[in-house]
């Protein structure tokens, strides 16, 4: 099972997730949902969402993946006011360190081995356009119910899948 770990700042966590646009995708999933097709997924920022019922990106991620709308969303905020967005379909991507029993494993240039785990079901997600330059993707429900997401005290996190 895969699990992604990190640190946060006891009001926000942020982790980098890959977008993959899921109308040219040529699939299939292997075992684990790797895809050993896309070697490096385009990598953003995102901001993981608890409150979020679905998975949102900027137009700069629309733009550098070269996703079209398929359409238009209503999404409501928090002021309760509903406002249409572009509507996308792509796979959320997360790169993975490889680990033994010892450790992470290297190869013989002693860079970190990865793999990218892609989230099997496809994302139909809005264009979220008032992200500061804090963030590119927002990560909803929609992704973190897919595993199990753990906040410590300590200020740290994890995400298995």
């Amino acid at each position: 099972m895969p699990v992604m770990w990190g640190t946060h700042n006891g009001s926000q966590i942020f982790i980098q997730a890959g977008v993959i646009d899921a109308t040219a995708f040529q699939g299939p999933l292997i075992a684990g949902g790797q895809i050993p097709r896309i070697p490096n997924p385009p990598m953003f920022t995102a901001l993981v969402d608890t409150g979020a019922q679905v998975t949102m990106i900027s137009p700069r991620v629309a733009q550098t993946v070269g996703l079209k709308p398929i359409g238009q969303m209503p999404i409501q905020g928090v002021g309760h006011a509903i406002s249409h967005h572009n509507a996308y379909l792509f796979h959320v991507a997360f790169v993975i360190p490889i680990t033994s029993t010892r450790g992470i494993v290297q190869d013989p240039g002693n860079t970190v081995t990865s793999m990218i785990f892609v989230m099997p079901s496809a994302i139909y997600g809005g264009e979220i356009t008032a992200t500061g330059d804090n963030f590119d993707v927002l990560l909803g429900m929609d992704v973190i119910s897919a595993g199990s997401f753990k906040v410590e005290v300590s200020g740290h996190y994890s995400f298995a899948f």
